[in-house]
């Protein structure tokens, strides 16, 4: 099979492209997203598709910039004829037509059919198809972009036309793989373990002979199993009875009445515990008197030792206190003095820093009259401009308003209307039937109407063809229902622009869109009128008002006039400041004098505020330290009386001690006796708690309560061992009435004979398994008559690229093909998954031209391979060598189509060269 020719239309970027492809290499070049991709996959799906497919695979055809359905017409040989295929991808209604070159034409499932049988496959792929089958066919031909370091063999032989191969190979010498005898052999193995074993051979098959003895085999060890445990269930009931009978025995004849005697002893200890208790809680409350007697005796000898102490410091504060009180008194009245002096001060350079202030404004306001008056002026000036552009303004909507009201959303309807019939009016042509005379010996006419060789006319209704006087034909358009639709929709599209063309007033959209033009000029000149009075109000010295408007240029003279006479009025109250500050000298009348005048004013400002500052910091300091010196001298007169106020209790704190206790050498004595008395009863209190000490020792309150605890259990467990003894008996009877010994014989009868059928069925079906195992091997041994010679071929494609001698080898297997590609590099094989990027994409390439080499046998000799951007990992070093590869390809009978963004690189090459940005050859 060659390619010929191709012709794209509507199908993405492309809205007409016709390519001629050449008998050897084809060079098709242009940058990204010029179309390259969009080519290749035309191609295949045009090959592989069916014209009525459906979904993602033809609506990804379509285009976005070009109106109508994808069309693809390709040119081809194949089977020693020229063919020409037009397929049309409208969804379900899609067409196909298949010409030879003798002028058999072929449409719908026909053209399908005998397309899928002159490039090899068996049928041409469906919508429901399209996702699982499309991208394998013929993907060893149609190298997509990037995927051309692809391993094609990892992918299964689906993807390269196994079969056909094979059959290629087989006819090259291979057939002894294939003799009748051998498939027969390998038939009755398969159909043996397709008895007991699934389709992969690794699983029992539900239901077969072998399934069904294993599944007896199982349930026989469950019921030995079940029948053991059962037997051990007896057996382990039968010995939880007599130890339940032992341990109920012993606990009611040995351990509880040895418990019930130890109790006895220990509660006649407890007793006498509790009356030593008593004892000491009586004398503890005897003791509590005599310790809070000895306690208040000695807090009160302290007391007054403490009062003594403080009434002897006390003298001495006071005196320390009333001559601090006359030190700050006496600093007080200084501070008093110095404070007058400085206020006088203070007073004296506010008035000279008022007196220059006034002047500082006096030479502000002169300044803001002259600026005010220069300000005026502007504004007069730019009022006078204003109106100009207002009486401009005028003229320009006059004209506006002379023409006819077209707003932007009224023409784009207009325009949206128009092409509506437009579009109405293409659909129309696209379902018209077209009728052209090639020649004819009678004359021809179309109802009534004559028609001359070479006419052709396109016809949207039903027509009478006539063909001489004895023939007269009824043709009716395609489309059905659709034409009749399509027609109503012209029919409503005119008479909707027409209701357009007359609410706008106008004839024609043309003259609707020329007036909107017109329109837009007048309004631009407007705007830009405006935008130039808001320019010039944004220049405006008095800002609008957060929330208002600018004022106008005549409320801002106003505003101006009044302010200047404000001004004047400030000065008139100034006059008294000029007079004086003229004796000094002459007031300057330009704004740079007033301006040098007023700073020099400024730094007499400075200089007397800064004087005035220092004299402030001075009272301030003065008026502070008066603060301190009147908080000390209240301070010492507060502290002083508080001392006194302190002292005066003590002294009655005292009297009162002494009124009561006596004198302290009595206070003293009477501490001495009750101590004696204290240590007494607490000596008595410690003998006693020794006693109970000795008793609690003895633990005989832990081990009466440990005791009757352990009673508490054991009857607790006699109880549950009564429970447990019947519970066993009943259990023990229970499984006696099912016979478990004789049941586990039964059991084990069973079981033995399960075994003996799966162990026979087993050995069976494994020794089945291992005879096709070792045919298989036998068949697998012969696979080098496959490999061998696609190998070679491989080798013979890399030779450019490698001159030092490619080696390389790959297996097959009668399940899943060839597999293992590896290529030897430096004496050592390498799997294809580890060699660099450029070099998986030489080695696939070769891989591809050898089985186009071996399988153009079964298509005339010749195959056509497109490679789409395969080589982009490919160094420039091995360029030549790939150069090589590609010319030994087509001397060898293949045609070639190659799609690069780098185009210049293959120049040198013998090749018709396509570039798609132009789309010249």
């Amino acid at each position: 099979m060659r390619l010929l020719d191709c012709r794209l239309q509507n199908l993405r970027l492309h809205g007409d492209l016709p390519l001629q492809f050449a008998p050897g290499l084809t060079l098709i070049g242009g940058p990204n997203e010029t179309g390259k991709s969009t080519l290749v996959e035309a191609l295949h799906r045009g090959l592989f598709l069916k014209a009525a497919a459906s979904g993602t695979p033809v609506e990804n055809l379509r285009s976005r910039c070009h109106s109508g359905h994808p069309i693809v017409e390709l040119g081809f040989e194949a089977r020693g004829e020229r063919w020409r295929l037009i397929k049309r991808f409208t969804g379900t209604n899609g067409t196909v037509s298949l010409t030879s070159e003798h002028g058999n034409q072929l449409c719908g499932a026909a053209a399908e059919e005998t397309l899928a049988t002159l490039l090899g496959v068996g049928e041409i792929v469906g919508s429901k198809q399209a996702g699982s089958v499309l991208p394998s066919r013929w993907a060893h031909l149609w190298v997509m972009q990037g995927s051309g370091g692809d391993d094609l063999l990892a992918r299964g032989g689906s993807h390269y036309d196994l079969d056909a191969l094979i059959n290629q190979l087989e006819q090259g010498g291979g057939a002894a793989m294939q003799s009748p005898l051998d498939q027969l052999v390998a038939q009755g193995q398969d159909a043996l373990l397709a008895v007991n074993f699934t389709g992969k051979r690794d699983g029992i098959k539900k239901n077969s002979p072998l399934w069904q003895a294993q599944q007896a085999l199982l349930h026989g060890e469950q019921a030995l199993e079940q029948a053991r445990t059962r037997l051990a269930d007896y057996e382990q009931a039968s010995d939880d009875l007599a130890r339940t009978e032992e341990a109920l025995a012993a606990s009611r004849q040995q351990q509880l009445p040895a418990l019930e005697a130890q109790q006895q002893g220990l509660k006649a200890a407890a007793e006498a515990l509790r009356q030593l208790e008593a004892a000491i809680d009586l004398r503890r409350k005897d003791l509590m008197p005599l310790r809070l007697h000895y306690q208040d005796l000695q807090q009160d000898l302290r007391e007054l030792q403490q009062l003594d102490q403080d009434l002897a410091s006390g003298q001495q504060q006071q005196h320390n206190l009333s001559g601090q009180r006359q030190q700050a008194n006496s600093d007080l009245q200084t501070l008093e003095q110095e404070l007058m002096q400085a206020r006088a001060a203070l007073a004296t350079l506010s008035q000279q820093l008022d007196c220059t202030l006034q002047r500082g404004q006096l030479l502000l306001k002169r300044k803001e009259q002259s600026r005010q008056e220069a300000e005026r002026q502007r504004l007069q000036h730019q009022l006078q401009q204003r109106r100009q552009r207002q009486d401009s303004r005028r003229a320009l909507q006059s004209q506006l308003a002379a023409l006819t009201q077209v707003s932007g959303e009224g023409l784009a309807e207009l325009q949206q209307r128009q092409q509506a019939r437009r579009d109405a009016a293409t659909r129309i042509e696209a379902l018209a039937t077209g009728v052209q005379l090639l020649r004819a010996e009678q004359p021809v006419r179309i109802d009534g109407q004559p028609l001359q060789p070479g006419e052709e006319r396109r016809l949207t209704q039903a027509f009478e063809l006539q063909v001489g006087e004895a023939v007269h034909l009824r043709i009716s358009p395609g489309g059905g229902e659709a034409l009749g639709d399509s027609e109503g929709a012209l029919h409503a599209a005119d008479a909707a622009l027409h209701q357009a063309l007359v609410s706008l007033g106008v004839a024609s959209v043309s003259e609707a869109e020329a007036i909107a033009r017109q329109r837009e000029t007048l309004l631009q000149q407007l705007s830009a009128l405006a935008a130039a009075e808001s320019a010039s109000d944004a220049a405006s010295p008095l800002p609008a008002l957060q929330g208002q408007s600018p004022p106008s240029l005549e409320a801002q003279l106003a505003r101006l006039e009044a302010n200047l006479a404000e001004l004047q009025r400030d000065l008139e109250g100034l006059e008294e400041q000029r007079l004086e500050l003229e004796v000094q000298q002459p007031l300057p009348e330009n704004e740079a004098g007033l301006e040098s005048l007023h700073r020099q004013l400024q730094q007499t400002y400075r200089l007397q505020r800064s004087a005035r500052q220092r004299c402030e910091q001075e009272l301030q300091q003065l008026d502070s330290r008066q603060r301190q010196a009147s908080r000390i001298a209240a301070d010492a007169a507060q502290a002083l009386a508080g001392l006194e106020a302190e002292w005066r209790t003590r002294q009655q704190r005292q009297r009162t001690l002494l009124e009561r206790r006596g004198s302290a050498e009595a206070l003293s004595e009477a501490l001495q006796i009750s101590e004696r008395h204290r240590i007494e009863a607490e000596a008595e209190l410690a003998q006693l708690q020794q006693q109970r000490q000795a008793l609690q020792a003895d633990g005989a309150e832990a081990r009466l309560q440990a005791i009757e605890g352990d009673i508490d259990k054991l009857q607790q467990q006699i109880c549950q061992l009564v429970e447990n003894l019947g519970g066993a008996r009943e259990r023990c009877e229970s499984i006696s009435a099912e016979a478990p010994h004789a049941a586990v014989e039964r059991a084990q009868v069973a079981r033995d004979a399960a075994a003996a059928e799966w162990q026979a069925l087993n050995s069976r079906a494994e020794a089945q398994k291992l005879l096709a195992q070792l045919f298989h091997e036998a068949r697998s041994d012969l696979s080098s008559r496959y490999s061998l010679p696609l190998a070679r071929s491989i080798e013979r494609f890399l030779l450019p690229l490698l001159p030092e001698g490619p080696n390389c080898q790959l297996q097959f297997d009668q399940a899943k093909g060839f597999w293992g590609l590896q290529l030897r590099r430096s004496g050592e094989y390498y799997p294809f998954s580890q060699l660099s990027g450029g070099m998986r994409e030489q080695l696939a390439a070769a891989l591809r031209l050898a089985m186009a080499d071996v399988l153009k046998g079964g298509h005339d000799g010749c195959l056509p391979l497109i490679f789409d951007d395969a080589f982009t990992n490919s160094d420039l070093e091995r360029l030549d060598g790939l150069k090589g590869m590609l010319q030994e390809a087509v001397r060898g009978g293949l045609q070639l189509i190659l799609l690069t963004c780098h185009p210049e690189r293959y120049r040198d090459l013998d090749a018709t060269a396509v570039d798609l940005r132009t789309e010249e050859i």
